[in-house]
């Protein structure tokens, strides 16, 4: 199957309109038909937005794989480019405290995600 036959297939599974998947990335159901029909493809950046929304790999979309599950590290990417975003916009005082905090809030929430390899981060 190629990545249009991919996102069709996808996008019907749940019960989603090519307008539902467009806002997603910001454009209309007219540029989600055109991927869907092959006659363009988007840019990488949005064929992983368009996975983590539908709940697949990206390699499962391009067809590199018949698994259509993610691998747990790349499903957390958006979040991360997220934070990243937000990160960019605080000073280096700021940044240093919030990264301070959030890991202390995450060893005392998952710690059990801190103990597997073995590092006090």
């Amino acid at each position: 199957m190629t990545f249009g036959e991919r996102l069709r297939k996808r996008r019907m599974e749940l019960g989603l309109r090519q307008e539902d998947v467009g806002k997603w990335v910001h454009v209309g159901k007219s540029t989600v038909s055109q991927w869907e029909n092959g006659i363009h493809m988007p840019d990488m950046e949005t064929v992983s937005i368009l996975a983590n929304h539908l709940g697949v790999s990206v390699d499962w979309l391009l067809g590199r794989t018949n698994d259509p599950h993610p691998a747990p590290e790349e499903s957390v990417l958006p979040d991360i480019r997220r934070i990243a975003r937000a990160a960019e916009k605080m000073t280096p005082e700021q940044r240093k405290k919030w990264i301070e905090t959030s890991i202390q809030i995450a060893k005392v929430l998952f710690p059990e995600a801190f103990e597997k390899d073995g590092k006090d981060t």
